[in-house]
């Protein structure tokens, strides 16, 4: 061996061809996907055929943690910018400052005031139950919503029938029901 052949890099490196069985594969150059897969694409001179063989590139490391790291701080951001919308903070400041006055008067918040502090529920009624399940909302969130809401079901056996011809699911029919009859 010569100085110049133990001078030749890994890259540079001759290896063994397993179709001809010859010392003959060079190395070719990379593609994006070749370093993306941490493959190494090689062509035999004699055979011409061509293989491919791992090598991990460390290279492909800081991408790799850069991403795992910007998903999360993205995901971050956008969540920091739902919780802190300007308008929820304005009204949050103003609920907050009415509940040190009156606790600095020695009061506490009348009901009106306690009223406007607190968000009214909204009403459903079985026209708005037949409009979600149509747009095709999730029988679970529909069904969370009517315990949330105040009912204004019509319950009659003519209601019934139609809700089942517009296909609602049972459950949300039921729901519908125990939301009606559960507060007498």
């Amino acid at each position: 061996m010569t100085a110049t052949e133990q001078k030749t890099s890994a890259k540079d490196r001759v290896l063994h061809c397993s179709k001809c069985n010859t010392v003959a594969l060079v190395r070719q150059p990379k593609s994006f996907l070749h370093w993306l897969l941490s493959l190494e694409p090689y062509t035999c001179i004699r055979c011409s055929a061509h293989s491919r063989k791992f090598h991990f590139d460390w290279s492909l490391l800081a991408p790799v943690c850069l991403l795992y790291l910007l998903i999360p701080l993205l995901g971050f951001l956008v969540a920091r910018s739902y919780l802190f919308n300007p308008q929820t903070v304005s009204a949050q400041s103003d609920i907050d400052a009415l509940a040190r006055a009156r606790s600095v008067s020695g009061g506490q918040l009348t009901a009106f005031e306690q009223m406007l502090t607190k968000k009214p529920k909204s009403t459903l009624d079985n026209a708005m139950i037949v409009r979600l399940w149509n747009a095709r909302i999730g029988a679970e969130i529909i069904r969370q919503m009517i315990h949330t809401s105040i009912p204004d079901f019509d319950l009659s056996p003519n209601a019934i029938i139609a809700l089942h011809e517009d296909h609602v699911d049972e459950r949300i029919i039921l729901a519908m029901i125990d939301a009606t009859y559960s507060g007498r």
